[in-house]
Order: structure tokens, then C-alpha cells, then sequence
């Protein structure tokens, strides 16, 4: 059975590196995987995530609703069909930034922000969540010219993130598994090798 692994965390804690180092890891033991990310993963999924990233004027509802726009794209047209061919899909997001960051960082009740990624998602859901825990100030340090406007925005903003990323693997801790990002990305990687692994017909 191919695998749904979801890679969370505020911007810089090092998603992308994970996502990488785990399909290659995935790769050497012949289980074919692939990357993705959201917003993103189609090519008009691509030209929403520029609208995203760039337009200052974008208000909380129209970030909801194009993110979401992106997802339906994004589940239809990759994830759907590549985990029916037994391939496993590593995702840099998923319903869960947008619940952290239109939810509890621009404060859209959480009950809109969950009815609207279910539907967009087509009821796919994750078999493993990987939170990758930073404090927001260290994560951002790592980044010190922010290339979006999310990254521009105040440290507040970016703590509310957390928290509400902290407070879902809470509430679901059979779910998630969270990981000190403040680890060496080796470090975390065989953290997470330890968590996938068991789970692969191997």
C-alpha cells in the first residue's frame, strides 16, 4: 500500500530537505516515491502559489479560497492517481498549514477553514504527519531575507502558527509525530526513517 507522508512546520524549519532526503531514502530500498508541495504540484497550481507568495492584497477568505483552489487541483490531478499506482507521495503541506495559518494565524474560524479543505481534498487523508517544531525566531534566522510575504510578516503571526500547530498534534497525538527541527537534518531524517519504515511492505 503506498504511503500519504505530510511534512508540517513554520516557514524555515526545513520541510523541503526532509521531503527530499526521504524519498531518496524511500528510492534506495525500491519503493518508487515522489515530491510534491503545496500551494503547488500543477502547473496551475504553480501560477496560484505566485498569486499567493506575491499579491499584498489578498484578504484572509481570498488566501482560503485560493489555496484550497490549488489542493483540489493538486489531489485530483497527482495525488490520487499516483498513490492508485502504488507510489508513495511525500507532501511539503497540507490541509493542516492551511488550518495553522488562515485559522489560527489570520484568525478564520477553524470550522470554515476545515469545511473548506475537506471538500477540497476529496477526504484524502494522510497516514503519517510529521511536525517539524522550531520556535519561529530560530526558523526565521535561517532565512534572514524573507523571499514572500509570508515570511515578512511579524513574529506574532508566525508564533500563532506554531501554536496552532502544536495544539492540533495535541489534540491527535496518535496522528502526528512531532521532531525538535532544531536538530542536524540527519538527525531528523532518521527519526523519521524509524516512523516510516515499519509501515512498508519490506
Amino acid at each position: 500500500m503506498a504511503l500519504l507522508i505530510v511534512f508540517e512546520g513554520v516557514e524555515g524549519s526545513g520541510k523541503t530537505t526532509q521531503t527530499q532526503i526521504l524519498r531518496d531514502k524511500l528510492e534506495s530500498v525500491n519503493q518508487h516515491a515522489i515530491t510534491t508541495r503545496e500551494p503547488g504540484g500543477t502547473a496551475s497550481g504553480e501560477l496560484i502559489r505566485n498569486i499567493i507568495l506575491d499579491q499584498e492584497d489578498l484578504t484572509p477568505m481570498s488566501e482560503l479560497y485560493l489555496f484550497n483552489a490549488a489542493r483540489s487541483l493538486l489531489i485530483e490531478q497527482l495525488v490520487i492517481p499516483q498513490l492508485r499506482k502504488e507510489v508513495h507521495v511525500i507532501m511539503d503541506r497540507f490541509i493542516y498549514s492551511t488550518m495553522a495559518y488562515q485559522s489560527y494565524g489570520r484568525e478564520i474560524p477553524l470550522q470554515t477553514v476545515k469545511t473548506i479543505n475537506e471538500i477540497a481534498s476529496h477526504q484524502v487523508v494522510p497516514d503519517v504527519i510529521v511536525l517539524l517544531d522550531i520556535p519561529p525566531q530560530k526558523a526565521l534566522s535561517r532565512r534572514p531575507d524573507p523571499r514572500d510575504r509570508f515570511e515578512r510578516e511579524a513574529l506574532d503571526f508566525h508564533t500563532k502558527i506554531r501554536d496552532g500547530y502544536l495544539a492540533m498534534a495535541q489534540e491527535n497525538p496518535r496522528d502526528w509525530i512531532v521532531i525538535d527541527a532544531d536538530l542536524k537534518p540527519d538527525q531528523i531524517a532518521e527519526i523519521v526513517w524509524g516512523k516510516i519504515q515499519p509501515l512498508l511492505n519490506i
